[in-house]
């Protein structure tokens, strides 16, 4: 068979390229971040709910402050101090996944699990202690159940390899467009 440029896989003659030179090709796909992001603005929409149900908690102090119900303030205090702390959690966590932190993805990863761990055992403690004839239980394991999806959904995204491969991304050395080692000049022989 006759090759003219040389036998294929011989770099003296034009065939592949010497070790040490680069293919020319396209630049690795940067990771979109789909996921991540969307983890992101799921765990602030959690963290603006936890907000707002500081708002109601506070409310509720006043209410109970004014109208001289001391046993009900200690239970909106506990309340309160736990919507803070989820929304600090999960605003804070928010904002780490948005800036691409490793932190960011763990704490959303972690809160997310705890929330849905506290949403079952609410769950059974409202079936099993409170009672499933209290309209109240009802309506609080329908909200539960919305958390739960909302939290699942979270996690999901959170966990999946794409937002790991996205927050990695920061740190990889950055590759411009077009950018590749040249090629040597192979001689040409002709016919």
């Amino acid at each position: 068979m006759n090759y003219p440029y040389g036998q294929p896989g011989n770099p003296g003659y034009g065939g592949y390229p010497p070790q040490g030179y680069a293919q020319q090709g396209f630049p690795p796909r940067k990771p979109g971040g789909g996921t991540a992001i969307t983890a992101g603005v799921l765990a602030a929409v959690h963290g603006v709910l936890a907000v707002a149900v500081m708002v109601v908690g506070i409310i509720g102090i006043r209410k109970d402050l004014a109208d001289n119900f001391g046993d009900g303030v200690k239970d909106d205090i506990v309340a309160l101090s736990i919507s803070t702390l989820i929304a600090a959690v999960f605003l804070s966590g928010a904002i780490l996944l948005f800036s691409r932190r490793r932190a960011g993805q763990i704490i959303v990863i972690t809160a997310t699990s705890l929330i849905m761990v506290g949403g079952a055992g609410w769950v059974i403690f409202a079936t099993l202690v409170l009672g499933a004839a209290k309209g109240a239980a009802d309506f609080v394991d329908f909200m539960v159940l919305v958390v739960f999806v909302l939290e699942l959904l979270t996690l999901c995204m959170a966990t999946m390899s794409s937002t790991g491969r996205w927050i990695e991304a920061r740190t990889a050395r950055a590759h411009g467009a077009g950018m590749y080692s040249p090629q040597p000049q192979y001689p040409y022989y002709g016919p």
